[in-house]
């Protein structure tokens, strides 16, 4: 076996654990979609420091222009086609662990220790530009790591956009 392609599988294997889905409305015309604008966040939405601030902002919207850009969508504010925008949530999830049989257990008992950590979830929505109307929705999450460098950061949400895009526009 090549050893490039082991160490690319092994590499591959140490990225974070991306869920990634898809919505749409199958009554939708996605081959009219050319143009694109982003829709303002309102003013009421919940201002939680963690995901309301302008870092996050930025890698969010450099990831989807990259990848609508490679995919020959133009951003234009006048009449756009669709309108993007997105959602984040951050949740506390548990992560039980249970260590199985010891001297003097009887089957079936086990200690268990639970851990709690951080799951953040990105939601890419895209809204038709004349009906404005919710017509794809891209989720991806993962596991909340706050000890993840600036760069690192940047390449999670890169990959998370990158591969929530590969399934639009959806195929019929």
């Amino acid at each position: 076996m090549n050893v490039r392609f082991v160490a690319l599988l092994m590499l591959a294997g140490c990225g974070p654990m991306i869920d990634v889905r898809a919505d749409y409305d199958t009554s939708a015309d996605f081959a009219r979609l050319r143009t694109y604008a982003w829709l303002q966040k309102p003013s009421d939405a919940p201002r939680d420091p963690r995901i309301n601030n302008d870092l996050l902002d930025s890698r969010v919207h450099a990831a989807v222009n990259e990848e609508l850009h490679a995919k020959g969508y133009a951003e234009s504010t006048a009449t756009p086609d669709f309108r993007v925008t997105y959602h984040v949530i951050v949740k506390e999830k548990l992560d039980p662990t249970s260590y199985g049989y010891g001297p003097g257990r009887w089957p079936g008992a086990a200690d268990v220790r639970v851990a709690t950590y951080e799951e953040g979830t990105l939601l890419l929505d895209l809204v038709d530009g004349t009906r404005n109307e919710l017509v794809w929705r891209g989720s991806a999450q993962a596991r909340i790591d706050p000890s993840r460098s600036p760069q690192e950061r940047t390449e999670l949400i890169r990959t998370a956009v990158r591969r929530m895009l590969e399934k639009f526009p959806p195929k019929r």
